[in-house]
């Protein structure tokens, strides 16, 4: 639908006229837009009041900080239809307002349909379409009373400062677009209410009244609660409470990573006397950040840190821990981790030549072959029944011989299909791919080092077969046998 603009202009102005026009933005986000380095916005809209009224929010500040919008929705097709209308509504509104427009949808029925699950795929997907769009910042709805509820579930968990401090209003990845959240300062009711004055609709998610999913029964049943017995503005207190243990975490964080350097560096081994001498709350951020740096913090509880913190600052002359992937070891002087013989992992580069099998150090085969593409191969390839586990086909270039190497932390590879490269650890996350076997895969590389195939994902994309092609190289993986 062509945007009508005078009219799409008039319906902003006077949602900013209701909610106070730049003021009513979170002063971190207004800095941030006022400093001229943010030139493309992603907007992650779900349809609902929050995220549509910080869509209309940001088209109508968009000529005052210089900025261009894009639009993201991502339909878990958990409600079948109603999913459907949210994505078309979504969709109109963009039309509407000028502004490109991304969608996916989950296919996946496997998929287990909880928040962190539906929380991990949304991501994935708004981070790979800002990389595509070069959008330097995401956008979410997030809203003061999102602060409050937040806090109360991290409470019930045992979250500290960092937990806490959730869902920031600025948050800078080193190797991720920035996320803002705008509303923080608003409640949900003061959103509502300038929707409705200005006349714009959204979209009701019914399953937000399903109490039997622990956010809602917060939101429904407790804060109300706590509001009328305590009769003053939880959400006030709650806001202030957010920045004040931001500030607190900042200032661990930097304390931590000034006395306990090279942990943040991913040093193989930590000082144990500096772990015993330093606060806790420091030697807790520097051991967390170390095993994050590792890949180990992800596959282990907050107890097992906790049980390996104590060992760590007793007096026993030697640890050893297990964290599921791997082992910390300690002696009186020096922290390690110990990952066993490990010999599935691949700590050299091999070569695998056309016509040749090659066996792996973890028991696995690799093999190659040329292989001519007739009419029953593309067919084969259109059912989409190979097993990218086993077996990966690429357009022939005409080499001899590639490199098979392990994986390594900064590798990124854009498999068939997909639309743009990620980290090769991100794939492997969305593929629940575990540690110890994302350590043992082989990745199949050209000479120049460019990753052509890895056993569980589809081939390279700029390998891809054509109808054209003649020749193909055919990949084949035997996974060792299981122990």
């Amino acid at each position: 639908m062509p945007a009508n603009k005078p009219e799409w202009e008039r319906l902003a102005s006077k949602l900013a006229e209701e909610l106070g026009g730049a003021a009513c933005l979170h002063p971190q986000v207004r800095a941030y837009l006022e400093a001229g380095a943010c030139r493309r916005i992603l907007v992650a809209a779900s349809g609902g009041a929050d995220s549509v009224c910080l869509l209309w929010l940001l088209c109508s500040l968009r000529e005052s900080y210089g900025y261009e919008l894009r639009v993201a929705h991502y339909n878990h097709a958990w409600r079948e239809a109603a999913s459907d209308k949210d994505a078309e509504f979504v969709k109109d509104l963009a039309d509407r307002l000028g502004c490109p427009f991304f969608e996916e949808t989950c296919t996946d029925p496997s998929i287990p349909h909880t928040e962190t699950a539906a929380r991990g795929l949304r991501l994935a997907f708004l981070r790979r379409v800002a990389l595509q769009n070069d959008c330097s910042s995401i956008a979410y709805g997030h809203q003061a009373n999102d602060v409050f509820e937040t806090q109360l579930l991290r409470l019930s968990r045992g979250s500290g400062t960092e937990g806490l401090a959730a869902p920031k209003p600025l948050h800078v990845f080193p190797d991720a677009p920035t996320h803002m959240r705008p509303l923080l300062l608003l409640s949900a009711d003061a959103i509502r209410q300038a929707m409705g004055e200005a006349g714009l609709a959204w979209r009701e998610d019914e399953s937000n009244a399903n109490l039997e999913i622990a956010r809602n029964a917060v939101r429904h049943q407790v804060v109300p609660v706590l509001s009328k017995s305590m009769n003053r503005d939880i959400l006030a207190g709650a806001i202030r409470s957010q920045a004040l243990l931001e500030e607190d975490a900042a200032a661990l964080r930097a304390l931590a990573k000034e006395y306990f350097s090279e942990a943040f560096a991913s040093a193989p081994s930590l000082a144990r006397e500096a772990l015993r001498r330093h606060p806790v709350a420091l030697v807790r951020r520097a051991l967390t950040e170390w095993l994050h740096r590792h890949d180990l913090l992800g596959s282990i509880s907050a107890t097992a840190v906790d049980n390996l913190l104590a060992s760590l600052r007793s007096d026993a002359k030697c640890v050893r821990q297990s964290l599921g992937a791997a082992f910390v070891v300690a002696n009186e002087k020096t922290v390690l981790i110990d990952r066993g013989e490990d010999t599935a992992t691949l700590q050299n580069v091999y070569t695998l030549r056309c016509g040749e099998a090659l066996k792996l150090p973890n028991g696995g085969v690799l093999s190659m072959a040329r292989v001519r593409v007739d009419q029953a191969l593309q067919a084969r390839l259109s059912s989409r029944l190979i097993l990218p586990e086993t077996e990966a086909y690429l357009a022939d270039l005409g080499e001899e011989s590639f490199r098979v190497r392990g994986w390594e932390p900064g590798d990124r590879f854009r498999p068939l299909g997909a639309p743009g490269e990620k980290k090769l650890k991100e794939w492997f996350l969305d593929r629940r791919i575990p540690i110890l076997e994302r350590r043992s895969l082989p990745i199949v590389c050209n000479q120049c080092g460019e990753i052509l195939w890895v056993p569980g994902l589809p081939p390279a994309n700029a390998r891809k077969i054509l109808t054209v092609t003649k020749s193909a190289l055919r990949l084949t993986y035997e996974p060792p046998n299981p122990t």
